[in-house]
C-alpha cells in the first residue's frame, strides 16, 4: 500500500512540475496587418511607399496587363502581406495562406531570432471580376495562442481590363 500511496504522490508532483513548466513558458500572438499588397513584378518583397494595397474588407482593382503571367483566362499576381509576433524571441516558423476561390497556396513563414515582423509574397492565381481573398495565419492552429481571433482577414481584388 505504501508503495502504491509513493507512486500516485510521485505522479501527482511530476504533473503539478509539468504544469508548471508549461504555464511559465510565454505564450505567442500571431497576427496580420489588415491588408494585401500588390508588389507589382517584385516576388520578394513589400515597397511600402510604392506598392497599392487593400486593407480588410475592401476592395482593390489590378489590371490583367499588370500580370505578370497568363495562363488562359488566369492572371497571376505577386501579394505581399506583413506578419507580426508578440512577443518576439526565439527563431520561430508558422504558416501563411491565401484562400480563394480558385486557389489556396501557402508556404512556412520564418520569424529571426527577436524578429518581430515578417513580409511575405506569394503569387496568387486570379480570374477576370471579383476574386475575394482569405488571408490566415497559423491556418491549422499549430501555435497557442493568446488571441485565435487576430489570425486572418478577407479582401477583394477585381481583375479588370
Amino acid at each position: 500500500m505504501k508503495k502504491r500511496a509513493s507512486k500516485i504522490i510521485t505522479i501527482f508532483t511530476l504533473c503539478a512540475l509539468a504544469a508548471t513548466v508549461v504555464s511559465a513558458q510565454p505564450r505567442t500572438d500571431l497576427q496580420l496587418r489588415r491588408a494585401l499588397y500588390f508588389t507589382g513584378n517584385n516576388p520578394s518583397a513589400i515597397d511600402m511607399k510604392n506598392d497599392k494595397y487593400v486593407a480588410e474588407n475592401g476592395v482593390m482593382n489590378i489590371k490583367k496587363s499588370e500580370a505578370f503571367k497568363t495562363e488562359g483566362a488566369y492572371f497571376y499576381f505577386y501579394l505581399g502581406f506583413i506578419a507580426f509576433r508578440d512577443p518576439a524571441g526565439p527563431q520561430f516558423q508558422t504558416y501563411v495562406q491565401y484562400q480563394s476561390k480558385l486557389q489556396s497556396i501557402g508556404n512556412t513563414t520564418t520569424f529571426l531570432n527577436n524578429e518581430k515582423s515578417r513580409q511575405g509574397v506569394f503569387p496568387l492565381k486570379l480570374q477576370t471580376g471579383r476574386n475575394v481573398i482569405k488571408v490566415v495565419i497559423d491556418p491549422f492552429q499549430k501555435t497557442t495562442e493568446t488571441d485565435e481571433n487576430n489570425n486572418s482577414f478577407t479582401v477583394t481584388i477585381v481583375v479588370v481590363d
